[in-house]
């Protein structure tokens, strides 16, 4: 990892790079680690949490091996890296920044990741407690980045512009980091929120699909106009509002022309999911389809 052109750059700006193995869920490593690094001639300065692991499945599914697997890394390192950080003498005086990387499932939940939305729930509320504690303390709720990390390894990417949204390139990334970490917000004392949502989201879309929006985006019109992308498919399927296309079958003239209608949004839904063409009959499970990609048939 030290070829790598980022040390080289940072090297390159008399930054001093070290890189260093730990599991940030065990306490007793993380504590380690911060007194080793506060040892040092230069104080530690800044933490940036950015650990997770995904374990998806359905909710009914979900075993509680899944859910400390993905807990582990999330809000027990965090909290690891707080009560280290609050445990050395010092190092809260010099820490600047506590940013931890949360996920946007925590802000709008996921198929399937009602463990990690939890674990990421946990770092927002962690970031609130330190602000009341008068400390630095910021959560990001990313979306998923295109170029790098979970989403690309697991390949969530390709139904995203279809639910309402988009990855982050690593630019726009770096950018959104260095507006939230240099914001006036992230200061302790700052009346501004310590937890920031970083999405690039098509609000039309999102909407329409929650149907009801929960309060906290109340202040988003529902009005938004629809944009078609052509990058769904079918005449009938993704590529209008759901609501719309409801009300476009319930217009239809008999129930063989809705059934047809529905069918085809089907196909439609299935060929974005598995990247196969389907017949209308065909049984999801055969399709590549498995049972929690199906709840976005739902």
């Amino acid at each position: 990892p030290l070829s790598s052109p980022a040390y080289g750059f940072m090297e390159a700006h008399s930054a001093i790079v070290q890189v260093t193995a730990c599991d940030v869920g065990d306490k007793a490593a993380v504590h380690g680690l911060i007194k080793n690094i506060h040892a040092q001639a230069a104080p530690l300065c800044g933490v940036i949490h950015a650990a997770g692991v995904l374990r998806d499945a359905l909710f009914m599914n979900q075993t509680a091996e899944d859910l400390e697997t993905v807990w582990a890394p999330k809000a027990t390192g965090a909290l690891n890296l707080h009560g280290a950080v609050c445990g050395h003498a010092g190092a809260n005086e010099s820490v600047r920044m506590f940013v931890m990387f949360s996920s946007v499932s925590s802000l709008l939940g996921g198929a399937g990741q009602a463990n990690y939305a939890a674990a990421n729930a946990a770092m927002d509320a962690l970031a609130l407690q330190r602000r009341a504690m008068g400390l630095c303390g910021l959560s990001i709720q990313w979306g998923a980045w295109l170029e790098v990390g979970m989403a690309v390894d697991s390949g969530v990417l390709d139904g995203m512009w279809r639910q309402g949204t988009r990855g982050i390139s690593n630019s726009e990334g770096l950018d959104a980091l260095d507006l939230c970490v240099f914001s006036p917000s992230h200061g302790a004392r700052s009346a501004a929120a310590g937890v920031v949502g970083v999405a690039p989201m098509r609000w039309g879309v999102v909407l329409d699909m929650i149907g009801r929006a929960p309060s906290f985006l109340s202040g988003i019109s529902k009005q938004i106009e629809w944009e078609p992308t052509g990058k769904s498919g079918g005449s009938h399927g993704p590529s209008q509002p759901m609501a719309t296309f409801v009300k476009s079958v319930i217009s239809l003239p008999d129930r063989s022309a809705r059934t047809t209608a529905m069918q085809e949004m089907v196909v439609d839904l299935v060929r974005d999911l598995s990247g196969q063409t389907v017949g209308a009959h065909d049984p999801l499970m055969e399709t590549g389809v498995d049972s929690l990609a199906a709840t976005e048939l739902y």
